[in-house]
């Protein structure tokens, strides 16, 4: 600090040698005028000063030179900073500058001024001043001063130093927006199993199992079973595997003779589809419930029956199916005739589901594949096609959207799509994505999933603003190798500088 003091001294001693503070103001500003002054900050930390000069012919005689010096300086005088000077000299003194200036190669200030002006006769000279020159954080805190020398024949020098209205101009700031990228993960091939779910409400002559197509709506009934069955053996993509076959009987009657009942109904639906099909014995899995009392609850519960909660109340109770049927059949015997007639038969009924492989595409054929039958491509297939429709296209989205709604309870489709909500600013979406992903990721030991995990969280944290938090994961990922990771660092920096930045930016408005 004492060199830059001396330093100092020595250059406004240079500038002021013999200074007498005796200029009138009014004559300056009336042969030389200050037009306009701004002092504004530009992007980039740049701070830029611009003036408007007028100078009058009559300002010097033949023999002055005015030397204007534009200066920051904070009030307690620890930071200034010169701007380079503009000089107006006479027609004499202007002869003598361009002569000292051939034998010594330098002018006595020093440093070389921003523009120098010769005055005559004619017209005043207006000079356009603008200077850029590094922020540093004190100039929002200075002020902003025109020193005036006026230097007359005989080395004879004054000072007019003048305080210029106002501060620094800020302007409109847009916070910087990282430019943050989301990591995404192959998910690992499958087996592509694929099933169909049905009910068939068959009916049976009473204690019989034979199923006779043409008794009551069975031929219905019995279509809706075929029809699933036909549809998956057309398709050449597709190869049955399994059906699964289990019966229900209702409450009425004993329960050990309605258990043999309703495994003998599944399996005579058995027999119908092999006679029909030609199946092997290995491809049906048959089993059954003796009495379906929890789909006689819901039926109820659903119901308006006068006694509901009488009937739910047995339902519930502790009592063996028998004693249950007994006490509903003796106690309740006009409700118990309503169940027979109405919720009965809806109980007696032949669950299925037909079980199918579906074969792996190629890209190529993916492509065709997701327009007309997404629901055929695995989560590795449908994330192929994703990458293949480029990284912002809206397509991409909704395939990650797909896979989410395909897959909700795995964690890859749940990071993939965090990444994908991320970029689409959806946060609230992308964290219940990552908190899902979570639980699963815990138990795995998966290097690169767990450095995508990392990433996108901390993108997650960026867009929040909490950049401390980011800042550990995402280096974190970035040791992993995660490339994304090492550009979202390099963007948490950006806008941490930014922030920094517009905060004192705030300091100077206020």
């Amino acid at each position: 600090m004492r060199k830059f003091r001396f330093l100092r001294f020595w250059i406004l001693s240079a500038f002021f040698a013999g200074v007498v503070p005796s200029v009138r103001a009014q004559q300056f500003l009336g042969d030389i005028r200050i037009e306009r002054s701004v002092l504004k900050l530009l992007p980039g930390d740049t701070l830029r000063l611009e003036m408007e000069l007028l100078v009058r012919n009559r300002a010097v005689n033949s023999c002055q030179s005015w030397m204007f010096v534009p200066t920051l300086e904070t009030e307690d005088s620890e930071h200034e900073y010169f701007f380079p000077h503009v000089v107006v000299n006479g027609k004499n003194k202007a002869r003598m500058q361009k002569r000292r200036t051939r034998l010594t190669y330098h002018y006595w200030s020093e440093k070389p001024s921003y523009r120098t002006i010769s005055v005559a006769k004619g017209l005043p000279i207006a000079v356009d001043y603008r200077v850029d020159i590094p922020f540093e954080e004190w100039m929002g805190d200075a002020s902003l001063t025109l020193q005036g020398i006026l230097n007359s024949c005989g080395d004879k020098r004054q000072l007019l130093s003048i305080v210029m209205p106002g501060g620094i101009t800020v302007p409109e700031y847009e916070p910087y927006e990282p430019q943050l990228l989301g990591a995404y993960c192959l998910p690992a091939s499958e087996n592509k199993q694929r099933s169909v779910r049905g009910e068939a409400y068959l009916d049976f002559r009473p204690g019989r199992h034979a199923i006779l197509p043409d008794f009551r709506n069975n031929a219905e009934e019995l279509a809706k079973i075929r029809t699933v069955i036909d549809e998956v053996r057309r398709d050449g993509d597709m190869i049955i595997t399994d059906i699964f076959i289990e019966g229900y009987a209702s409450p009425e009657g004993e329960s050990h003779r309605n258990a043999e009942l309703s495994l003998a109904r599944a399996r005579a639906l058995k027999e119908y589809l092999q006679k029909m099909y030609s199946f092997s014995d290995e491809t049906f899995h048959v089993s059954s419930v003796s009495e379906d009392w929890n789909g006689l609850r819901q039926l109820v519960e659903e119901s308006e029956l006068p006694a509901k909660n009488r009937v739910l109340a047995v339902i519930d109770s502790e009592m063996k199916p028998d004693e249950k049927e007994y006490r509903m059949r003796t106690k309740m015997a006009s409700v118990w005739r309503q169940l027979m007639t109405m919720l009965f038969p809806q109980l007696r009924h032949v669950d299925y589901q037909v079980r199918y492989r579906l074969r792996d595409y190629t890209l190529e054929e993916a492509l065709t594949v997701v327009d007309r039958a997404p629901e055929k491509l695995s989560q590795e297939e449908l994330y192929r096609v994703a990458v293949y429709s480029g990284t912002d296209s809206i397509r991409r989205d909704e395939l990650f959207d797909l896979m989410l709604k395909n897959y909700p309870d795995d964690p890859i489709a749940n990071l993939n799509a965090s990444a994908s909500l991320l970029r689409r600013g959806k946060i609230d979406a992308a964290r219940s994505c990552l908190e899902h992903s979570a639980k699963t990721l815990e138990q795995r030991s998966d290097r690169v999933v767990a450095a995508a995990y990392a990433n996108n969280l901390g993108v997650l944290l960026v867009k929040e603003g909490d950049l401390d938090g980011a800042e550990p994961l995402l280096q974190q990922a970035a040791d992993a190798g995660l490339a994304e990771a090492r550009a979202n660092l390099a963007e948490l920096e950006k806008k941490r500088a930014d922030d920094q930045r517009l905060e004192r930016y705030r300091r100077i408005m206020n």
